[in-house]
């Protein structure tokens, strides 16, 4: 089985290191849900150099829809079960609560609580399936932490 993995609104450049190499275990296709602008161009442009280097080059295919009802259409047109999230802090967990009160599973950059009147929300993105995941565990590493 591949998962089929969504972009939702990518406003920072850790959605992009998500696939910066290939899975046989995921679908090469991606679906970018985002309103148009810099943000998307920068994601689009990153992965195009993954797929485009000379070491390991990746062969991801992006399927764009762009628009200024990104998550509305991702949720309405549901091409994966996976939905990755990067930038943005200030609305990640209602979008994730919605996302997963939808079915999705959330993938996510930190930091997902920026305010306490979020924390409902992270009570019920935790509480059961689908899953919420922070995608930068790497920050939680004893390798990473002596790397600054």
């Amino acid at each position: 089985m591949r998962h089929r993995i969504l972009v939702l609104d990518p406003g920072h450049f850790h959605a992009a290191l998500l696939f910066s190499r290939s899975s046989p275990r995921v679908d090469p296709v991606i679906h970018v849900h985002a309103p148009p602008g810099p943000d998307v161009e920068a994601f689009i442009a990153l992965i195009d150099g993954f797929n485009n280097r000379n070491i390991d080059p990746t062969s991801w295919r992006l399927e764009s829809h762009i628009g200024v009802k990104a998550l509305d259409t991702l949720i309405a047109e549901r091409h994966g079960e996976i939905v990755v999230l990067a930038g943005k802090n200030g609305l990640r967990l209602p979008i994730m609560h919605r996302l997963h009160d939808a079915g999705f599973h959330v993938l996510a950059d930190k930091p997902w609580l920026t305010d306490s009147t979020n924390l409902p929300h992270l009570d019920a993105i935790t509480a059961q399936g689908p899953l919420g995941v922070d995608i930068m565990t790497g920050r939680h590493s004893a390798l990473a932490a002596c790397a600054t």
